[in-house]
């Protein structure tokens, strides 16, 4: 049987207890306190927690968080928005600049049109030539055969009275089933062999045209001129290329009929007469050089097939004052372009 305490003592224990916990007298709440809406739905990065560490204070400008209420994907949309936005200046500026250096010429070499009207008119001297070809085929029966010069008007295929140095024989030949006929190549081979505007003209290249009879006899010549198919151009110089040489052999594919580099343009004939002088220069042991004076006519001797370094292009062994002297006409008379092969 408890005892109960006397009401005295139930007082004081009372007391005591309020005494002994401080808190006792206090009202605390009754649930926990709603926590303030974040301004954003990420943690900050180790930056923005290290500038805090540091002092810094949103206040001066250096702690950068995201707008208020900004999500992590509207974070990163907002990202890839101004990266596309880079990256589509960097790609218009890009194309700005391809389209002015078009316009400026920076990959294009300056273009004069060769006036084909200056060639000899050894066509209406020899025989009507067949129109130029529209296309050729890219292989032939593999067969060379040597151009008779026979008939050339004189001085073209004849031996130059002006003509020093000792003799250097050489043959053309052209490949049958080429797509081209022999009287187009003869035209070509006169006028370089012209004493007064060809390669005639120049000392030490008293160059001798063998027939096909000298050649039949064994007469050995000192270089060949071969105009064949791109099939023989690839397998004789191991690439598709409009000019190349292999020995004592200079070979012209007959792509240049059709499709001449982009500095002659429609000028394919002009582009055939430099094809032959410029491998006869090599076959002569002259070498290749490079636009000295960008402006001026290239040298015969640049390879004209690539971009010119500013030059303009010229098939002439001769400057263009000249070839207009030795053609009769004055040095300052502007020559008429007309088309032609």
């Amino acid at each position: 049987m408890n005892e109960q305490p006397p009401a005295g003592e139930e007082s004081r224990r009372a007391r005591r207890r309020r005494v002994d916990n401080p808190f006792d007298h206090q009202q605390l709440p009754t649930q926990r306190p709603t926590p303030e809406p974040r301004t954003s739905d990420r943690l900050p990065t180790r930056r923005e927690l290290r500038e805090l560490r540091e002092g810094r204070s949103r206040s001066q400008g250096r702690v950068k968080l995201p707008p208020v209420g900004e999500t992590v994907t509207q974070r990163r949309t907002r990202r890839l928005r101004v990266l596309g936005l880079a990256v589509l200046v960097v790609a218009l500026v890009a194309a700005a600049f391809g389209v002015w250096r078009v316009r400026s010429g920076g990959s294009k070499p300056a273009f004069s049109p060769v006036a084909t009207s200056l060639l000899p008119p050894t066509a209406s001297r020899i025989a009507p030539a067949p129109p130029p070809p529209t296309s050729v085929p890219a292989s032939g029966s593999g067969t060379l055969t040597p151009i008779d010069f026979a008939g050339m008007p004189n001085g073209l295929a004849s031996s130059s009275s002006t003509a020093s140095g000792p003799q250097i024989p050489f043959a053309v030949e052209l490949e049958a089933g080429a797509g081209l006929q022999a009287i187009q190549v003869t035209q070509l081979a006169a006028t370089v062999l012209n004493p007064r505007v060809g390669w005639l003209s120049k000392p030490n290249t008293n160059l001798q045209p063998l027939s096909p009879d000298e050649v039949a006899k064994g007469r050995k010549p000192a270089f060949v001129l071969a105009v064949v198919s791109p099939a023989m151009i690839e397998k004789r110089c191991g690439a598709a290329q409009l000019l190349c040489g292999n020995g004592t052999t200079r070979y012209i594919s007959t792509r240049a009929w059709v499709a001449p580099p982009a500095a002659y343009e429609k000028e394919a004939g002009a582009f055939q007469l430099y094809a032959f002088n410029h491998e006869i220069g090599l076959a002569l042991g002259k070498p290749e050089v490079r636009c000295s004076t960008p402006g001026r006519e290239a040298s015969v001797m640049q390879d004209q097939t690539k971009p010119l370094g500013g030059c303009t292009p010229w098939p002439w062994v001769v400057s263009s004052t000249e070839l207009r002297g030795a053609l009769g006409q004055p040095s300052g008379a502007a020559a008429t372009s007309t088309s032609g092969s």
